[in-house]
């Protein structure tokens, strides 16, 4: 008898965006972004898909807009909007993401707050 040997990898396999999302307790995002008008998923994304976004940052094509904050009054930073189409993990993560967080005609906007959105 051989043991096969199995490979262990350091992080889940990347999953669709829907595979993503069902583990994340949704009435605690939906009072959070109600109360402080963000939610934080962790481990939403993976190590690796974090430094490969990140990696497209200087890269200038992968953007529409680069916005610096002092030169509109807002203090210290920057940031960007991708240019579409959106990077594919995007897009699916917020697609997954907006059904899931917008109004339905039976909530309306009680569920996590108007000023959520208004923010």
């Amino acid at each position: 008898m051989y043991l096969q040997e199995t490979k262990v990898s350091p992080e889940p396999p990347i999953s669709s965006g829907q595979n993503r999302i069902t583990g994340f307790d949704w009435t605690m995002i939906a009072s959070d972004l109600g109360s402080y008008g963000a939610a934080v998923l962790e481990k939403l994304l993976t190590k690796k898909e974090c430094k490969e976004l990140a990696a497209l940052y200087p890269e200038e094509e992968h953007f529409r807009s680069h916005i610096i904050m002092a030169r509109h009054g807002f203090g210290k930073g920057e940031y960007r909007y991708f240019r579409y189409p959106l990077p594919e993990l995007i897009e699916e993560l917020r697609t997954t993401l907006y059904s899931r967080l917008s109004p339905s005609p039976t909530n309306g906007m009680r569920g996590w707050g108007a000023n959520a959105i208004s923010r």
